[in-house]
């Protein structure tokens, strides 16, 4: 909640900064609302967020309040209502565009996610076919961001995963990072810097006096084409005072004020080809995190979706998702002896949905999910989705 009050002050500064500019401005609120019927492993917690909501929830609504000051600056917040989570601002920044002719923008505020090019699509109505987010933007592993661990924690967490909610997410869609961003487009070319108070999977991490610097960069070579890479690094584990069921073996919590903070360092592959009936997008990455108490002192994932969607009636599509996530090995031990095994239980998700738009408004879908862990665990997931737009 300080951080939702620090982000309205500073939009409330900028707003007294130019008051003839914002004086006349009509505000404009829009929203969706979700409802929810879910079968299956319902009460699994792989699609819950760190506030307790999921997207499968029965209700969910969001507000989405825009207020455009002239041409080339706006205001734009995004309110958040589940029927098992607290009201929480999702979003709130200032847009101003084309500072330099049509070819800088920039971006103030709670941000979408910088990286890649899931953060917008996630933001609208109608641009994600799924009930559900890919697992590079929601899901968490065993790794604990309050405190230090060592490789038998990670070998003795790497099992829970039906019940985790509380490990590092490799980027966290549901809560925007407080930051700036610039962009700049030049001919087919795009171009976007930004630097953030938290990190991509752990918004948490603004509260270590370290910053997270992200760059992108896309090409347009035709239209409905683009593809690009992004790099991010920043200090991700978040100060506590917890001593609560799980303590990493005696070493005790993160020192916020340490010379050479442990590092969240992300590299990413982003691509989209947009033609006829067809929509394709996907994302590959790489994250590091620094880990001095292991005796690799780094831990590593691999992970990629691929989704596509095919709208093949007016008002109908099918829409087809593979994601794919992968931890490295490391020792049991902290002594590096006893072999090699994965920190974390390595798994492949589908999820398939079929979408009939009944009206501009009104979208139905339903949608199915199966997780393969691969020791050989599963879950299954079967929702059916009402989404209104208003």
């Amino acid at each position: 909640m300080k951080n939702h009050i620090r982000v309205i002050i500073t939009l409330g500064i900028l707003v007294l900064i130019y008051p003839p500019v914002f004086l006349h401005a009509q505000v404009e609120i829009t929203g969706d609302l979700a409802v929810t019927a879910s079968a299956l492993d319902r009460d699994s917690h792989v699609n819950t967020n760190f506030r307790g909501d999921s997207p499968f929830d029965l209700t969910r609504l969001r507000l989405f309040v825009r207020t455009q000051a002239t041409e080339n600056i706006g205001v734009y917040a995004e309110i958040f209502l589940d029927n098992e989570a607290p009201v929480r601002m999702n979003g709130a920044y200032l847009y101003i565009r084309d500072i330099i002719q049509d070819r800088l923008d920039l971006k103030v505020g709670m941000l979408p996610a910088p990286f890649g090019n899931y953060g917008l699509r996630s933001t609208y109505f109608n641009l994600n076919p799924f009930i559900g987010v890919p697992a590079l933007w929601h899901y968490k592993t065993g790794l604990r961001t309050d405190q230090y661990v060592t490789n038998e924690d990670l070998i003795d967490e790497s099992g829970k995963v039906l019940t985790n909610r509380w490990g590092a997410a490799l980027g966290y869609d549901a809560c925007w990072d407080i930051g700036v961003e610039a962009l700049f487009f030049w001919s087919g070319f795009e171009l976007s810097g930004a630097v953030t108070a938290g990190t991509m999977g752990v918004p948490q991490a603004r509260f270590n006096n370290g910053y997270q610097v992200v760059v992108k960069a896309s090409v347009l070579p035709t239209d409905g084409v683009r593809f690009g890479a992004s790099f991010a690094q920043g200090p991700y584990m978040v100060p506590s005072t917890n001593s609560g069921a799980y303590l990493a073996r005696g070493i005790g919590l993160p020192d916020p004020n340490a010379d050479a903070p442990e590092d969240q360092t992300t590299f990413g592959l982003h691509g989209e080809w947009l033609f006829g009936h067809w929509q394709w997008f996907g994302e590959a990455v790489q994250v590091d995190y620094d880990a001095p108490y292991v005796f690799e002192k780094k831990l590593t994932i691999h992970t990629a979706y691929l989704e596509g969607r095919w709208d093949f009636m007016p008002g109908l599509y099918l829409a087809g998702r593979y994601d794919l996530w992968r931890y490295d090995q490391i020792a049991p031990f902290a002594s590096g002896m006893g072999g090699i095994f994965s920190w974390g239980n390595n798994f492949n998700r589908i999820e398939s949905a079929l979408g009939w738009r009944i009206n501009r408004q009104t979208l139905l879908k339903l949608d199915f999910q199966y997780w393969d862990y691969l020791d050989e665990s599963d879950l299954r997931l079967a929702a059916l989705q009402l989404h209104l737009a208003f």
